[in-house]
């Protein structure tokens, strides 16, 4: 009997402590894994809740609510093992989701932790939360300007609290999308502020507008660099775009190599299994620095 009271104040403890913790969003949370230490952090720069989405968005005849649908501020934030600051800033690989989702079940189904401790580069991983479970592309503060630098601005200072880094500078930025996040993923590359320090793109299916306002990010500098898998329903978009880089004297290659500008691969793969290894081996590729374990 004193076993069974025992074991039920430790579940209550337990339970008591965890919700003390949900309550209190200013807390940081860490959780170890084989790759690294991921945490859940509350921003006030976060995407949403925003003035897009004050009142009920209605897409077909689902309705989507502010409450329930637009109103976490949470993102992911994962380090790595063996993560350092290198020559005083952070590089940070910022990924946004598509279409019914959340940061939680992202970070679970698609492997992006593994791919990017696979990968052996030196980055904070930023797993962004968008519309949450809602069929919507809206990228919320992602749309407005200099949205970008304060949010990964937000969080490289609350890193720099806990000691997870030396300083809270942005150095280099990977902008990833899949889906339905080629809306944040885009405008944040166009209004973010950011656009010195964004040298990739990677859109995992997710070409399906918006993809015109690269073009002067593309020309910009020679070392900014566009990657795109896509599935057959966006091959008519592909088309498109392939017609508007020959008109800016823009070349392209279906064969991922470090030095090519824009990389678009057709892939007969379902529309949930393109991140899987891609990813992977275009951070491999990319211009993050290698980590030392």
């Amino acid at each position: 009997m004193p076993g069974i009271i025992q074991k039920t104040i430790n579940i209550t403890l337990f339970l008591a402590i965890s919700f003390v913790w949900a309550q209190d969003k200013s807390s940081v949370l860490w959780h170890t894994v084989d790759e690294g230490e991921w945490t859940r952090v509350y921003l006030k720069n976060s995407l949403f809740p925003h003035e897009s989405r004050k009142e009920n968005y209605t897409y077909k005849s689902l309705v989507f609510t502010p409450k329930v649908n637009y109103s976490d501020s949470s993102a992911i934030v994962f380090m790595p093992k063996g993560y350092k600051t290198i020559n005083g800033v952070n590089d940070i690989l910022v990924h946004f989701h598509g279409w019914n989702n959340e940061v939680l079940n992202v970070m679970h189904d698609f492997n992006i932790l593994g791919q990017l401790y696979k990968s052996k580069k030196n980055a904070i991983l930023v797993l962004a939360q968008g519309p949450k479970n809602a069929m919507d592309s809206a990228g919320g503060k992602m749309e407005d300007r200099n949205g970008l630098k304060k949010y990964l601005s937000e969080i490289l200072i609350i890193l720099n609290k806990e000691k997870k880094i030396q300083t809270d500078k942005i150095g280099e930025v990977i902008i990833s999308a899949h889906s339905g996040g080629y809306r944040p993923a885009i405008l944040g590359l166009i209004n973010g502020g950011l656009q010195k320090n964004v040298r990739e793109i990677f859109l995992f299916d997710a070409f399906y507008t918006f993809t015109d306002k690269l073009i002067p990010w593309l020309k910009e500098d020679k070392d900014n660099k566009l990657r795109s898998i896509y599935t057959e329903h966006l091959a008519p978009e592909h088309r498109e775009f392939l017609k508007l880089i020959a008109q800016q004297g823009l070349t392209y290659n279906n064969v991922l190599k470090p030095e090519t500008k824009i990389m678009l691969k057709f892939t007969r793969v379902c529309h949930d299994c393109v991140m899987e290894g891609t990813l992977e081996e275009w951070l491999e590729a990319s211009s993050f620095s290698d980590i030392s374990r």
